[in-house]
């Protein structure tokens, strides 16, 4: 599965310093690096990100709790397709 994107516009203070190192680029080469463990294992890749992410790559300012982890809301934007993928 995809690892969420994050918003360091949205970050709180003391979630800056690590959205300085855990960065939207980075997340995107770990999933593409998941995507060839998945393909070399012949298991299917998981992203459920487009709901989440804004214009700018970001998570959502709406979906996070200070910057990098998921709110409710987020996590309710994303429910019907992770109940796709769990009910294949």
């Amino acid at each position: 599965m995809a690892y969420y994107p994050v918003n360091p516009k949205a970050a709180a203070p003391e979630m800056k310093e690590c959205l300085a190192i855990r960065t939207n680029a980075k997340i995107a080469s770990a999933n593409r690096e998941v995507i060839k463990l998945a393909q070399k294992h012949h298991a299917r890749y998981i992203d459920v990100n487009a709901p989440l992410t804004d214009t700018e790559g970001n998570l959502k300012k709406e979906y996070t709790i200070e910057g990098m982890h998921i709110n409710r809301e987020g996590y309710l934007s994303i429910l019907d397709d992770i109940l796709t993928y769990a009910t294949e």
